[in-house]
C-alpha cells in the first residue's frame, strides 16, 4: 500500500466542502483524524510483527517517537529508531545510542516496568545484538539493588568488532533473592561513539505474558504462530525463521497494557503476530498516512460527513436543515464506499481463554 501526505488529505477535504480559501483550519485536522478513528478497522494498517520471542520477559521496544522508547530511558546523548537495512538484526528496529559521556546507554528500570522484579532468585541469561562504531565498545549491564541500598553490578565481557553484529551475552547468572530494584543497561562504554542495540532478551524463569508491540496495543491481533524450526544455537537468532505452530492464546490487559498469553513454551522461540491497527494519527502537513487509491475516497467522505456534523451545532437556524441534508449525504456516500473498499480483516487463528 502507498502512503498519502496530511497536506493532500486537507485539499480533498477542502475541495468535498466545496472550500476554495486555500487555508486550512483546525477543524479540517480534527475531522480527519477523528475519522481515522472512527473508521477503524474498515480501514487499517496491516500489523505483521516476528519481535517477541518465548521465555523473554523484557518488553519489546516499543517506540513512542523517533527519539523515545516506551520504559527504557533515554541516554545522555542521542537515541534513535533505526529502521536501515544492515543496522537491523532481529527486530524491525534497532536503538541508535550515540554516547554523551562514558558508559552512556539506555536503561530498563524495574522502577518503571515492575515485572522486572519476577526474576529475583532465578538465574538468568541476558543476550543483545549490537553494532559498535569501535571496537569492544558495548556492553550489557545486569544492575541490582539489595534492601540495604546496596547496588551490585554484572557486566558481559563479550568481545565485539567494529561495524558488525555481535551477539553480547551475559549467561547464567544469579538475581539475588534480597533485591527491591533490578535495571538492565545497554551501554555504550566511550564517549562520542555510538552503537546499534537490536531486541535485547533476557530468559530464566516461565513467562506466559508478553507486552504487545506498540501498533497492537490500539489495534487488534488476528493470528499468532510461534517458530517451528530453526538452525541457530538460539532458535530466534535464525534471519529468516519458519512459523507453522499455532498455540492457543487469548489477549489480555492490565488496565493500561495490553499482553499476549501463552501456554509455556520451551526455548527462545520467536512469535508471529498477524493483525491490524488503526491508520496513523496526522499533525503536520508532510506527515504520511498508509493510504492510497480509492480508500483515500472512503475516508473522505467520512471525515465531510463529520465535518458537517459538526459545523451543525454552530450555524444559524435557517441553516440547521441544510446541514442536516449535507450531513445525511455524505455519510451515505460513506456507506456506500465502504460496501466497495473497505479493508477485509484477517481471519482469527486459534484463540481460548484458559486457565493458568
Amino acid at each position: 500500500m502507498g502512503t498519502t501526505t496530511l497536506l493532500t488529505l486537507q485539499a480533498r477535504l477542502q475541495s468535498a466542502m466545496g472550500d476554495d480559501r486555500g487555508v486550512y483550519t483546525d477543524k479540517y485536522l480534527d475531522a480527519i483524524n477523528s475519522a481515522i478513528r472512527q473508521i477503524y478497522p474498515n480501514l487499517a494498517r496491516k500489523v505483521d510483527n516476528t519481535e517477541l520471542i518465548t521465555g523473554n520477559i523484557l518488553p519489546p521496544f516499543n517506540w513512542t517517537s523517533t527519539t523515545a522508547l516506551q520504559f527504557y530511558t533515554s541516554p545522555s546523548g542521542t537515541l534513535t529508531k533505526t529502521t536501515t537495512a544492515g543496522k537491523t538484526r532481529n527486530g524491525e528496529t534497532s536503538a541508535y545510542v550515540l554516547a554523551s559521556g562514558a558508559d552512556d546507554g539506555i536503561v530498563l528500570d524495574s522502577n518503571s516496568y515492575p515485572r522486572l522484579l519476577d526474576l529475583m532468585d532465578k538465574q538468568i541469561t541476558l543476550k543483545c545484538w549490537a553494532y559498535p562504531q569501535t571496537a569492544d565498545d558495548a556492553f550489557l549491564d545486569i544492575i541490582t539493588t539489595d534492601n540495604a541500598g546496596t547496588d551490585t553490578t554484572k557486566s558481559s565481557t563479550t568481545a565485539c568488532p567494529a561495524g558488525a553484529f555481535t551477539l553480547l551475552e551475559i549467561e547464567d547468572y544469579e538475581i539475588p533473592d534480597d533485591i527491591v530494584r533490578i535495571r538492565i543497561k545497554l551501554r555504550v562504554h566511550t564517549t562520542a561513539k555510538y552503537v546499534y542495540f537490536d531486541l535485547p532478551r533476557l530468559t530464566g524463569r516461565d513467562i506466559r505474558e508478553y507486552l504487545l508491540p506498540y501498533d497492537f496495543q490500539n489495534g487488534n491481533v488476528r493470528q499468532v504462530y510461534i517458530q517451528s524450526t530453526s538452525y541457530s544455537d538460539d532458535a530466534c537468532d535464525d534471519l529468516h525463521p519458519l512459523f507453522y505452530e499455532q498455540p492457543e492464546w487469548a489477549v489480555v490487559t492490565d488496565g493500561v497494557y495490553k499482553y499476549l498469553k501463552l501456554p509455556p513454551l520451551s526455548g527462545e522461540r520467536r512469535i508471529g503476530l498477524i493483525g491490524d491497527c488503526p491508520l496513523e494519527t496526522l499533525s503536520s502537513g508532510t506527515d504520511p498516512i498508509s493510504l492510497d487509491g480509492e480508500k483515500i475516497d472512503l475516508l473522505i467522505a467520512y471525515a465531510a460527513y463529520l465535518l458537517y456534523e459538526m459545523k451543525m451545532g454552530t450555524v444559524s437556524a435557517l441553516d440547521v436543515s441544510r446541514y442536516e441534508r449535507l450531513t445525511a449525504y455524505w455519510f451515505a456516500k460513506y456507506q456506500r464506499l465502504l460496501s466497495q473498499h473497505a479493508q477485509g480483516i484477517p481471519p482469527s487463528t486459534f484463540k481460548i481463554g484458559y486457565d493458568d
